[in-house]
């Protein structure tokens, strides 16, 4: 077995001195400022188109659509179809009943004006059907009194989706 022999010198190795405080004092032009938001130029655009001014009147609205399957039985919930408004946004979703229509929920109108819409088929074609790509245009007139009327130019909104021909393995 080995020994350890441990020797004490009675100083210790090293000695320890305190950190000395650093105190910086600084000069009221040397402190730091945040920095200020850079200012935005406004350039500007064309001038808006006047809109109405809100008044008494408001109407809800409610669009259809209607959809047939050739090929095969059309089922509820089938299809999906959307009304986009006049700048592409989604402005309501609805799916077919098994009897082809489409009801959308209302649109609540609350300025006089005309709103235009299109209602399409957002449904990818797959699956054995052909989809129906069509897109249709309806202008929804409201009236100062809350009285609204509905324009498509191309008459009633009818999706015709496809049954595929099935492909048999030989």
């Amino acid at each position: 077995m080995d020994e350890i022999l441990l020797i004490d010198a009675g100083e210790p190795a090293v000695e320890l001195i305190a950190e000395p405080e650093i105190v910086m004092e600084l000069e009221p032009e040397l402190v730091l400022e945040p920095e200020p938001e850079p200012i935005l130029e406004l350039i500007p655009g064309p001038e808006p188109e006047p809109q109405p001014e809100p008044g008494p009147a408001c109407a809800d609205v409610t669009l259809t659509a209607r959809v047939q399957a050739e090929g095969s039985e059309l089922r509820a919930g089938q299809f999906t179809f959307c009304v986009y408004d006049g700048g592409g946004k989604e402005a309501a979703r609805a799916a077919n009943g098994r009897d082809g229509i489409v009801a959308f929920p209302a649109l609540r109108l609350s300025v006089p004006g005309t709103y235009r819409f299109n209602i399409c088929q957002p449904t990818p074609s797959g699956f054995g059907w052909i989809i129906d790509r069509g897109c249709f245009p309806v202008a929804v007139i409201l009236d100062g009194a809350g009285g609204a009327r509905a324009e498509a130019p191309n008459g009633e909104a009818l999706f015709v989706n496809r049954r595929s021909p099935s492909r048999r393995r030989v």
